[in-house]
């Protein structure tokens, strides 16, 4: 049996290309695509502690640490509520290369390749 605590720490920094729909419509739409890298950091300390009598517990501390490329793809829409301002909704799905998979399927960090992202916000034209 473990008892853990575990931290992830993942960054990403990508390059992206937007493909807009044309001006002057109420609302326009971007597909989003990109590359880069990801630099992934697990830090995982716990405990083992056995099942059976007698009871003995194990401390452990692990640490992955590692850059794998990335891609990005998502999309952006505007909808526009006066000649200069529009709410602007995001999403982004960033997928990490790397071999992080037991053979059994299970991830070995505990954390997935693939990071969702989704935001809002105001835009704004001078």
């Amino acid at each position: 049996m473990k008892q853990k605590q575990t931290a992830y720490r993942d960054n990403v920094f990508n390059g992206l290309v937007k493909f807009w729909t044309p001006h002057g419509e109420r609302v326009r739409a971007a597909v989003v695509v990109g590359a880069g890298v990801a630099r992934r950091h697990t830090v995982r300390t716990g405990a083992t502690r056995s099942s059976f009598p007698a009871f003995t517990s194990t401390p452990f501390s692990d640490t992955l640490s590692d850059a794998v490329p990335t891609y990005t793809l998502g999309v952006d829409v505007v909808v526009r509520v006066t000649d200069r301002v529009g709410v602007l909704v995001s999403g982004r799905l960033h997928r990490l290369q790397d071999d992080d998979t037991l053979p059994d399927g299970v991830v070995r960090r505990g954390v997935s390749s693939a990071i969702y992202r989704y935001g809002g916000g105001l835009q704004s034209r001078f």
